[in-house]
């Protein structure tokens, strides 16, 4: 009967570990849409008037193919004196999200050479932020409040 009773505690405590370390796993974002994430992320930061980037746009200026995603907010400042930014990607598969975050890190790497000895403060702005993933999202957020950006954004992913 203990014998019994020590067999079933363990496979109890085997299954607990098991649901346990599931809980933990990778972020799933397949429910979260890239416009909740843009409204939230409006909604907790004010943005210099922006303008909107097309597929064409984001092909042209990026190098991100509209095959790389199936869901974007892209949007840029209308003035070129602003380092502000949102660059938010639901990538259509793992190779995706590698090549959005490359072609995301190299804008950024651009937008922070172009503000070098021109726009101190814009050159900080972008020094801030940094390209993030969870799952299949991948964002370059630029904000004078950086941290309540991003805040919002994970908000979104948790």
């Amino acid at each position: 009967m203990k014998k019994t009773l020590k067999i079933a505690a363990l496979c109890l405590a085997l299954c607990l570990a098991a649901t346990a370390f599931a809980a933990c796993g990778g972020t799933d974002t397949g429910n979260v849409s890239v416009s909740e994430i843009y409204s939230a992320l409006n909604e907790a930061v004010e943005f210099p008037e922006m303008l909107s980037l097309s597929e064409a746009d984001l092909m042209s200026y990026l190098g991100i193919d509209s095959s790389l995603y199936t869901e974007k907010e892209a949007h840029i400042p209308l003035t070129a004196v602003s380092g502000d930014m949102i660059l938010i990607f639901k990538a259509a598969d793992d190779a995706g999200v590698s090549a959005i975050r490359e072609k995301l890190e190299n804008y950024r790497s651009q937008k922070l050479s172009e503000m070098n000895n021109y726009l101190p403060d814009e050159y900080e702005k972008i020094g801030k932020s940094s390209v993030k993933t969870s799952g299949s999202i991948v964002w370059l957020v630029v904000s004078a409040e950086q941290s309540a950006a991003e805040a919002a954004v994970e908000g979104c992913l948790k």
